[in-house]
């Protein structure tokens, strides 16, 4: 792995485990992240969000965005584990698309649409988080 693929799965990293608090800014790389997982049925990231960022958060946003553009993949198949990591910040940040609620389908449209193993994985994600 050369060190510019270190610096990328770092800030990837980053912004992961960020995404998993509970701030405003929190959410925001969420949804950064999720737009990346699958923008129509995960939401879009709005641009302006940059502003109400830290500085560190958005220099990581900016490795993670060349990353996204030359890898032209989704996050997992890039590595397995990230789908893990992201259905869990599907469960956390789209609540209306958690299993229990009335607003099942949602989830199962953001998680399916990327197939069958991510929808499996996201559903994993929500039951433990519910337990």
């Amino acid at each position: 792995m050369t060190a510019k693929q270190d610096n990328e799965r770092a800030a990837l990293a980053r912004l992961i485990k960020i995404a998993k608090g509970d701030t405003g800014q929190s959410r925001r790389v969420a949804d950064f992240l999720l737009a990346w997982w699958n923008a129509g049925s995960c939401g879009s990231f709005d641009l302006t969000s940059l502003w109400a960022l830290d500085r560190a958060i958005v220099e990581d946003m900016t490795v993670v965005f060349g990353l996204i553009g030359q890898a032209g993949n989704y996050p997992d198949q890039l590595d397995r584990a990230l789908g893990q990591e992201f259905a869990a910040i599907i469960a956390q940040w789209r609540s209306a698309c958690h299993p229990t609620s009335a607003f099942a389908v949602p989830l199962m449209t953001c998680a399916t649409m990327r197939g069958t193993a991510s929808f499996v994985m996201a559903q994993r994600a929500v039951s433990r988080t519910s337990r």
